[in-house]
């Protein structure tokens, strides 16, 4: 009886630790995801609309002062590291959720203009790959704008 009741303890103990171990895993929030695609979708519009101001900037540097060029300069940095932190957050969320990130079924809904439109990992991977593209070509085009003289 004694055996029994012992086995019958470390049956119940081993059925308890399985049941905890199999919740340990969540995948990653939806939401939190979802965020992070629409802070890096802000970042870039960001990006594009300070990059306009600057060409109408380069376009008349007799209306524009040196501090206004400087700020739009400063703005569009601040906007890349807007997307360096999002891609960071995204490569730690898919170190830490490396299944779900692989996972073909892993997919977010977005609703855009009342369509839906899913969004799977290799979509964010060429989203993020389009944007580290973009950056550098803007980059590029800071080293042939010369310092205006006043």
């Amino acid at each position: 009886m004694k055996t029994a009741k012992s086995l019958f303890f470390v049956v119940l103990l081993f059925m308890g630790y399985v049941q905890v171990a199999a919740q340990g895993y969540t995948p990653p929030s939806r939401d939190r995801v979802e965020a992070l695609l629409e802070r890096a979708d802000d970042c870039k519009k960001n990006i594009e609309k300070e990059e306009e101001n600057l060409k109408m900037m380069e376009a008349d540097p007799e209306s524009v002062t040196l501090a206004q060029y400087n700020a739009t300069k400063q703005a569009i940095a601040a906007y890349k590291k807007c997307l360096n932190v999002v891609r960071k957050e995204l490569d730690s969320l898919r170190k830490d959720y490396p299944g779900w990130f692989n996972s073909p079924s892993a997919t977010l809904e977005v609703t855009v203009h009342r369509q839906i439109i899913i969004i799977t990992p290799l979509i964010i991977l060429a989203m993020l790959t389009d944007m580290e593209g973009v950056m550098k070509a803007i980059q590029a085009r800071f080293g042939a704008i010369p310092e205006p003289g006043h």
